[in-house]
């Protein structure tokens, strides 16, 4: 399992269950992910992130994929009251 801190959120992508169909690769937004160059124990390529910095967060990826691999976890804005 990868975990990536992005600027917006924490993007998890399960390696093991990616199949490498590349859905969440054509529906990135900011084209900020790509299949890997490593293989999981089931021979595919799986997915991960570009950088970090440059997810907005959107989950889009998550919404596509049809292994449910990838998961994307908003970060909270803190509020402050005076």
């Amino acid at each position: 399992m990868t975990q990536t801190v992005a600027r917006k959120g924490l993007v998890v992508i399960h390696a093991e269950r990616c199949k490498s169909c590349e859905w969440c690769v054509r529906h990135c937004p900011t084209e900020n992910l790509r299949i890997g160059a490593g293989t999981n124990t089931r021979g595919h390529r799986p997915a991960e992130v570009i950088d970090p910095e440059n997810c907005t967060g959107c989950g889009q990826c998550a919404l596509v994929c049809p292994d449910v691999c990838i998961e994307v976890y908003r970060a909270r804005r803190s509020t402050s009251r005076s």
